[in-house]
């Protein structure tokens, strides 16, 4: 049986990269989805105060605590990068838990808008276009029940020293 193995190269087709525009146009279509926000991080290894609950009109989040007592220093900035989402039930969740913060708040959510201008400002880089109406959405109805955002009354932390 003594014969002798001889390796056949291995040859790669090498296609040609396309150019201009078309190749932009198939670049945006494979990354339809952000890269890996800190929502996807914190939903993936289960560290939000909420469980998904499947009703008969979607998904919801069903708070583990009440979402008024959460620590909204560190968690609506994580939700409001959630919104940069595009796959489910990341988009939804993330919606309906900022929805859900935004409405409970009251006096929690003003010390936390300059937080949330990194999440804001990377969407905004992204030029996806639904996106950015999410977070106008959000900040017309944290202005609408809070107030102007310009005028603090006193509450955050430049106006107290």
């Amino acid at each position: 049986m003594g014969g002798t193995l001889k390796a056949s190269p291995t040859h790669k087709q090498i296609r040609p990269s396309p150019k201009g525009a078309a190749a932009a146009q198939k670049a945006k279509a494979r990354r339809s989805n952000p890269p890996n926000t800190q929502f996807r991080k914190y939903f993936e290894r289960g560290d939000l105060p909420f469980i998904v609950e499947h009703g008969s009109s979607g998904i919801r989040p069903a708070w583990k605590t009440e979402a008024s007592k959460l620590d909204y220093h560190h968690y609506l900035p994580v939700f409001f990068d959630g919104l940069r989402e595009k796959e489910e039930p990341f988009s939804t969740m993330a919606l309906q838990g900022c929805l859900d913060l935004l409405r409970v708040g009251g006096s929690k959510i003003l010390p936390v808008v300059p937080q949330l201008i990194l999440p804001i400002k990377s969407e905004l880089m992204s030029r996806c276009m639904p996106c950015p109406l999410h977070y106008y959405t959000r900040l017309s109805q944290l202005r609408s029940t809070h107030g102007t955002l310009s005028s603090c009354d006193g509450q955050c932390c430049r106006c107290k020293s």
